[in-house]
């Protein structure tokens, strides 16, 4: 039976050299690292059953919907305040943190206003480099 499971990882990859009668060492590929498995483990710690495992379908979670906020017509103080009031009250774990569903929202809004913000700032940039457009090629690039 152990020879078995050797076979099985002797045909993942090649043996090294430095194999005895106790343990068995492999070279992990991509990398510069092997590893060592002693036999009398991989004896205890191997079963091999006769028949299949009864596979279980897990279940899905609810997802949490969030609702799409347009920055367009929006300055960043009315954003957040919209923010503050489309994420609700935060909940917090036992443990003192953010519910992943509470986590996801911030983070969401959050993100939300960094591509406000970031739009902003590039249209803001391309405004200044345009006043430079064929009378100061140094200004115009930096």
């Amino acid at each position: 039976m152990l020879e078995y499971k050797l076979q099985i990882l002797n045909s993942l990859n090649m043996s090294v050299e430095e194999d005895t009668e106790d343990q068995v060492s492999f070279n992990l590929f991509g990398s510069n690292k092997s590893i060592t498995i002693n036999k009398a483990k991989l004896k205890e710690a191997i079963t091999i059953k006769e028949g299949p495992v009864k596979e279980v379908q897990v279940k899905e979670e609810a997802k949490t919907e969030m609702v799409s906020i347009d920055s367009s017509a929006m300055s960043e103080d009315q954003f957040v305040v919209k923010a503050v009031e489309v994420i609700g009250d935060l909940k917090k774990t036992p443990k003192n943190t953010l519910t992943k569903e509470s986590f996801i929202k911030v983070f969401r809004y959050t993100g939300d206003f960094a591509k406000m913000k970031g739009r902003e700032l590039k249209k803001k940039a391309q405004e200044e480099r345009c006043e430079f457009f064929g009378k100061d090629h140094d200004k115009y690039l930096n």
